[in-house]
């Protein structure tokens, strides 16, 4: 079984960061990124899940934690490059709508430099 690795690096401006997610989001190796998640205080949080072939109910539930404290305290969070085994399953627990997805994060950053309240783009 493939194991979850996470990448922080800095977004285009100073008040962003990028986690960058390799393997599947699991409840056996999601603890780094659930860590990383709790101790961010960015403005934008991008994460990008091209890297990432599925995610179980325990990862849905670490995203889901993830922006609820960030929509809480007015900041945002934005998931990309989201694969379809890994969209079906937030369709499916009925979680898509509240995140914003983009298709990379270069559009990711620009949807949300010009305009904060976007709701989704694919």
């Amino acid at each position: 079984m493939d194991k979850l690795t996470v990448t922080a690096g800095p977004g285009t401006t100073a008040s962003s960061i990028v986690f960058t997610l390799q393997g599947p989001i699991t409840v056996f190796d999601c603890f780094d990124l659930q860590y990383q998640l709790q101790e961010d205080q960015s403005q934008t949080t991008i994460i990008d899940m091209t890297g990432v072939p599925y995610v179980d109910s325990t990862g849905v539930a670490l995203l889901v934690r993830g922006q609820t404290a960030r929509d809480k305290t007015g900041r945002r969070m934005a998931l990309v490059g989201v694969g379809k085994r890994a969209r079906t399953i937030l369709e499916l627990t009925r979680v898509s709508q509240i995140f914003q997805m983009f298709d990379n994060v270069e559009a990711a950053e620009a949807a949300m430099k010009t305009n904060p309240a976007v709701v989704t783009a694919d």
